[in-house]
């Protein structure tokens, strides 16, 4: 069951009754200084009387989740599922009573009645989240995050009251409301907790764009290497390592996305996706493409890849089996294709 405690709800229910959207809006980041000693970046939603939501993100890492959010309008569709999948960050949405699951609402219920607070019937219902990379969107379950989102939601509470009334640049926001861009560097407010529940305003730099690193896999079986080596060449693949919208479960509580190996035969145009299962998917990936190379009796002559993430997993495995390893910036149209058409049997966000 995922972690709801007393001060989450009460200070998902202050921050709803404060209605800090009507002063910020989402392009109005501010910077606060966690207990911890980290910097969470928050962005209050809500202004347009859409979807009240606040997102938190600690530290430069997450808050590439963001910057890559603003980004998503020029991208194409295979490209924002997969940039989707890789969110890193806490959210506390404010939901309808229809779209909350049961425990959660029977808890929320309880404590509202137990505090003699009222939900207001519009956007009411706090729902707290945690988007994992290539895992669903799940309930807080993890200590460090109640404890944050806490944090961030009074952070919220207390510049919707400081911002009322003065200017945007008295306080830190740029007056033009301009979003940050992926160059970092952008001066924002910087809320520092005080010991008596108040907070010293300063100013900070947002963060840079931070591309993911994805450490190169070593392929370590040296028998199946040998074999593919040995195998004659022909023709090319188009591959790419991806992950299936499609969750399944998990060992652990939060479902998962399955990593997929997608290739296609650049001659004939042939998908082979090649699933792996929640432990060393990479490894599992390796092992079933070597095994088709050894089934078919033959190996590719090269294989192209237009993804860091793809890079990192074929580069050890294309050297040791004497496959020439291709790199473009973009796939081919029909390789486009043929991965959306596979793509479009699962199910999509």
């Amino acid at each position: 069951m995922s972690i709801l405690t007393e001060e989450m709800l009460q200070a998902a229910f202050d921050f709803r009754a404060a209605e800090p959207w009507k002063e910020l809006t989402d392009s109005d980041v501010f910077a606060f200084q966690l207990t911890s000693g980290d910097i969470g970046y928050i962005v209050v939603m809500g202004h347009g009387s859409e979807h009240y939501a606040l997102g938190l993100y600690v530290g430069a890492l997450e808050f590439r989740s963001y910057l890559l959010s603003l980004a998503m309008n020029d991208m194409e569709t295979d490209d924002i599922q997969e940039a989707a999948m890789t969110f890193n960050c806490v959210n506390c949405n404010f939901m309808a009573a229809a779209d909350m699951k049961k425990d959660d609402k029977k808890r929320i219920r309880a404590f509202a009645t137990a505090h003699n607070l009222k939900i207001p019937r519009q956007h009411g219902w706090p729902d707290f989240t945690r988007h994992t990379p290539y895992r669903m969107q799940w309930g807080i379950t993890d200590e460090r995050d109640a404890r944050n989102i806490t944090e961030a939601l009074r952070a919220a509470i207390y510049m919707g009251r400081l911002v009322a009334g003065k200017s945007y640049d008295e306080i830190g926001f740029d007056p033009m409301g301009r979003y940050p861009d992926h160059k970092g560097g952008k001066k924002v407010p910087l809320l520092v907790p005080q010991a008596d529940g108040s907070y010293t305003l300063k100013t900070t730099p947002l963060p840079p764009f931070t591309e993911l690193e994805y450490p190169y896999v070593a392929f370590g079986n040296d028998i199946l290497s040998s074999r593919v080596a040995g195998l004659p060449s022909d023709g090319g693949l188009a591959c790419q390592l991806t992950n299936v919208p499609a969750p399944m479960k998990s060992e652990s509580e939060v479902p998962y996305f399955p990593t997929m190996l997608f290739c296609v035969t650049e001659r004939s145009g042939m998908a082979m996706p090649f699933f792996t299962g929640e432990e060393e998917p990479e490894s599992s990936a390796l092992t079933q493409l070597a095994n088709h190379f050894i089934g078919i009796g033959r190996r590719p002559s090269h294989i192209t890849i237009s993804t860091p993430r793809t890079e990192a997993l074929l580069r050890d495995f294309c050297k040791r089996c004497g496959i020439k390893l291709v790199v473009k910036k973009k796939m081919p149209r029909e390789w486009k294709e043929a991965y959306m058409f596979t793509m479009m049997q699962f199910t999509s966000f």
